[in-house]
């Protein structure tokens, strides 16, 4: 079950020739730094004049939602579901 965060985050992308989205590789999170191991969905989500790219993805068994503000250039880990 996931469960809200909404904290900001660090994160490790690629931006790609021709890709329709940075490529997000891991994000560190407080002190902590997950490596993502599948790219489960990206979606765009428009508020007002500003467009976020959302994440779901993957670091092992752990699932987590992620957002990028694109006119900020700013990532928030949105929620998590940690396997325990």
């Amino acid at each position: 079950m996931y469960q809200p965060v909404s904290e900001p985050i660090d994160a490790y992308v690629i931006y790609k020739r021709g890709a329709t989205h940075p490529i997000l590789r891991a994000f560190r999170w407080g002190r902590r730094r997950f490596d993502i191991t599948s790219t489960n969905l990206v979606y765009p989500e428009r508020e007002g004049e500003t467009l976020f790219l959302c994440y779901a993805v993957s670091s092992g068994r752990n699932q987590f939602q992620l957002r990028l503000n694109t006119n900020r250039s700013l990532w928030t880990l949105e929620a998590i579901d940690v396997e325990g």
